[in-house]
């Protein structure tokens, strides 16, 4: 922890610095990117004084250093093959400055490309206007929120929205288990209810037979179980990305081992550590990441010279950050940032493969209202085994 700690006070006195790679190469055009994460130097120093204690920093500090710290590895990846490349980085939570002032600094830079780790609405809104109105592709490497995109074919979201994930799990409903009863057990919400019309235009047909559940936030065993069968397979779908809830949801179909269940989740739960465990071998749980899980030579090469720096192992922040500035970087330097949109599926995977692809908000929308990563990895967690496909 020490050592870290060290290794951040030193990353941050030098953030408003340009990273050159490649200082020894000459090249007749040196390409700029701007990276923006959520450092938070002022919450933690004044001046250059270290200002929280000996106290463990805050998650929210964590996620993006983490991600910072991805970034750096990335650009020491480039500096050995020798790209020319300029990289700037920016503290989306400066003090006393909004979003839209810290996008404002980079106005006379002649930027052309842009990777940020955003953390809210209105930070997507400020960089996705940033990237229409100079036609500079912004890629958004965090964030799965398409809330106001519009006709915006310059932004790219690498974090696949919940529609897509929706999409995704119909499509597995429909190809292994299109003679089963599905059930969906959802709850009140926003969210919930966005999935539950999503699910309804997916099967306007009625190619699958779905029940639609709606639980009270304190429903027990005995309303999950009435809505199972003990002879058969059952086969359900979690309509909630409440990770409380969903977990709830997954202990009380284990608890009850009678029933042989298969139970479909939600994006959020790549990240719930309870999944991870023992508690819930006895049943399938299946859910989708657009990041890929498995344990790649690079992934491994990545998480050993992260042990050797740091200690542990790296964080998803920390794979983000160092996956999304390899991957497009070296798409800049190959194809011009004029060229890069039209190439952003042809250069050879990081540790993920992405399918980026014109998305729409609206049936009727007649232009892409942002570029997304359909491609999305199923993992299955069953009996202490995990498949990845």
């Amino acid at each position: 922890m020490r050592y870290l700690l060290y290794v951040w006070v030193i990353c941050f006195l030098t953030v408003n610095v340009n990273a050159q790679v490649a200082k020894d190469t000459v090249a007749a055009k040196r390409y700029k990117i701007a990276v923006f994460a959520p450092l938070y130097i002022d919450s933690a120093f004044v001046g250059y004084t270290y200002k929280l204690g000996a106290t463990s920093m805050p998650r929210y500090i964590m996620n993006g250093l983490d991600f910072y710290h991805g970034v750096m590895a990335a650009i020491d990846t480039m500096n050995k093959q020798k790209l020319p490349l300029e990289v700037q980085i920016y503290d989306t939570k400066k003090a006393e400055q909004s979003i839209g002032q810290i996008i404002g600094n980079i106005g006379y830079e002649k930027i052309q490309l842009v990777i940020a780790a955003v953390t809210n609405v209105q930070e997507q809104q400020a960089l996705a206007s940033y990237a229409f109105n100079n036609n500079i592709p912004v890629v958004s490497a965090t964030y799965p929120n398409d809330a106001g995109l519009s006709m915006n074919p310059f932004y790219i979201m690498l974090n696949s929205s919940l529609r897509t994930h929706i999409d995704a799990q119909f499509q597995l409903l429909s190809k292994q288990y299109s003679k089963s009863s599905i059930v969906v057990f959802s709850k009140q919400g926003a969210l919930e209810d966005k999935i539950k019309q999503q699910l309804k235009l997916l099967n306007a047909n009625n190619i699958l037979r779905i029940k639609l559940i709606n639980l009270a936030d304190n429903f027990t065993a005995d309303d999950v179980l009435l809505h199972l069968d003990s002879t058969k397979q059952n086969i359900i779908l979690c309509g909630s990305i409440n990770e409380q809830f969903g977990v709830q949801l997954a202990k009380h179909i284990a608890a009850a081992k009678v029933y042989k269940t298969t139970l479909l989740g939600m994006p959020t739960w790549a990240t719930v550590n309870a999944f991870e465990g023992n508690s819930f071998n006895n049943i399938e749980v299946v859910y989708t990441t657009p990041f890929n899980p498995a344990k790649t030579s690079i992934a491994n090469n990545v998480q050993a010279a992260y042990r050797n720096k740091y200690g542990g192992r790296p964080s998803d922040m920390y794979l983000r950050g160092y996956e999304s500035t390899l991957y497009f970087a070296r798409l800049l330097v190959k194809h011009g940032s004029d060229q890069l949109l039209q190439q952003i599926n042809t250069r050879q995977k990081v540790i993920s493969e992405f399918n980026i692809q014109p998305a729409f908000t609206a049936d009727d929308s007649y232009a892409p209202d942002f570029l997304e990563n359909k491609k999305l990895y199923y993992l299955k967690r069953f009996e202490g085994k995990v498949t990845i496909w």
